[in-house]
């Protein structure tokens, strides 16, 4: 089973139902199959920039609290299954992590880039493809507050 939920969701979630406090993981950081630190899911790596590099690069680098969204996944799986991998992968405009739970279970996050426009908006229209089921995908359900 697949879950994809946007970044929204943390706060949604936090309003209507407790999400638990993290806990100690050990969790595995990737991207294109090469194992990473932490620090580098927030920073852009998908390629390089001819004009104002280093501009372009904070314009696409995301700051997130990975613990909190590792419990997010948790509150949204059947059993609480912690998250124990993380794999980016990204465009110029989006990371999107598959997270993998200890029981298996794959959830994919999908984090805007600040350079894609508000986030509310940027992920709208690809979460409502997803629930309403316009593209055949072997997703259960998509998660956006």
């Amino acid at each position: 089973m697949r879950v994809v939920f946007t970044e929204a969701t943390v706060q949604g979630l936090r309003r209507n139902r407790k999400i638990p406090a993290s806990m100690a993981r050990d969790l595995s950081f990737s991207c294109r199959g090469q194992s990473i630190s932490e620090d580098a899911l927030f920073q852009y790596s998908n390629g390089c920039f001819l004009k104002d590099e280093k501009q372009q690069f904070l314009k696409r680098r995301v700051n997130f609290d990975v613990r909190k969204l590792c419990d997010v996944v948790a509150f949204l799986t059947k059993n609480g299954a912690s998250v124990c991998k993380i794999d980016k992968m990204e465009g110029g405009f989006s990371k999107a992590l598959l997270m993998t739970t200890e029981d298996g279970m794959e959830v994919v996050a999908k984090i805007p880039c600040p350079n894609a426009g508000r986030a509310k908006y940027s992920t709208a229209s690809e979460a409502a493809v997803l629930q309403y089921g316009v593209v055949s995908l072997p997703l259960a359900r998509a998660v956006q507050s």
